[in-house]
């Protein structure tokens, strides 16, 4: 039989080596909560009139170092429409942590009970890993402007009275806008032309044959090597804006890239392929605005993909004149 002495040592080292597990396992909850990434969205009201416009929040409360990307979402957004989005200033709090929201003003023309879709939100942490995670979804009661019960009146009557000086004002209009805006639009065409060709000679090359030009100087540089990889990646997306800018005259050089896609999406020639484009000028922004750094092989080859994505919108037929 043990003595007393000896089965009262084991007791306690049985004991301590229980505390010392317990208190490895909470510091290891406490680190684990304290970089966790916590995510919440709410609306501003519980319902609305149909029409009417209302503001959804979200809230990311995260590990300061932390850098928090929100999607740009589209106009039609499932049972939403999405009129606008503000994202807020960051808030560091006493904890160590940082809260930033981003608040989402939305309508909608269908009445019930409508859920938001899926709300991805991208985190990078300190190490430069990228992870995605996902918003709670929310509900929202759209109800009619109409009282229960009610019936629409019908205004044809009404309607047809002043149907007549409408067809008569709208070739007058159409003739008036053509006599003033024919001339104004050569106008500037012309300003814009002198300006543009004020300091030098003009250079006769068309836009394409300048684009690829300003890819290869760009690969010449050796920025890569050099390891400046924010200005690589912004030479890029300039010579892509300009390129759109001096092919489609319109203002890509002072356009963010959210703007920049609502105006490619309504263009018959880069349609098919502006969720590339859109892409290829997201990255950009990524590498010029956070501390990510891409994988070499697609460093190395961002040239070729902004050179391969502009010859598959202007297609063949454009590159053999």
């Amino acid at each position: 039989m043990p003595s007393d002495n000896k089965i009262v040592n084991r007791f306690f080292a049985i004991v301590i080596f229980n505390l010392i597990i317990m208190f490895t396992v909470g510091l290891s909850i406490i680190n684990a909560q304290g970089r966790d990434v916590r995510i919440s969205f709410y609306p501003d009201i519980d319902s609305m009139t149909i029409g009417d416009r209302g503001i959804l929040t979200v809230e990311v409360n995260y590990p300061t170092g932390y850098q928090i990307i929100f999607p740009k979402l589209p106009t039609k957004w499932g049972q939403f429409e999405v009129l606008d989005q503000f994202r807020g200033h960051v808030k560091i709090l006493s904890d160590g942590r940082s809260i930033v929201r981003q608040q989402i003003m939305v309508t909608s023309f269908m009445t019930g009970v409508l859920d938001s879709p899926n709300l991805i939100i991208k985190v990078v942490d300190e190490s430069h890993s990228l992870s995605e995670y996902t918003a709670p979804s929310l509900s929202i009661e759209v109800v009619s402007v109409l009282p229960q019960n009610a019936q629409l009146r019908d205004i044809r009557t009404q309607r047809d009275l002043s149907l007549w000086i409408g067809w008569a004002v709208i070739p007058l209009s159409l003739v008036i806008i053509c006599i003033v805006a024919t001339p104004l639009y050569y106008f500037v065409r012309w300003v814009v032309y002198r300006r543009r060709n004020k300091e030098g000679e003009i250079d006769k090359r068309s836009p394409y044959e300048q684009f690829v030009a300003q890819l290869q100087h760009i690969d010449e540089l050796g920025l890569l090597s050099s390891g400046n990889l924010k200005e690589h990646y912004t030479l890029v997306s300039d010579s892509v804006r300009r390129f759109l800018y001096q092919t489609y005259d319109f203002a890509a050089l002072d356009l963010t890239t959210n703007e920049l896609e609502g105006s490619l999406r309504t263009m018959p020639l880069v349609v098919e392929r502006s969720d590339d484009l859109i892409r290829l000028l997201e990255d950009c922004d990524l590498v010029k605005f956070t501390e990510v750094r891409p994988e070499e092989e697609s460093t190395r080859l961002i040239t070729s993909r902004a050179k391969e994505i502009i010859d598959a919108i202007i297609g063949t037929e454009y590159l053999s004149r």
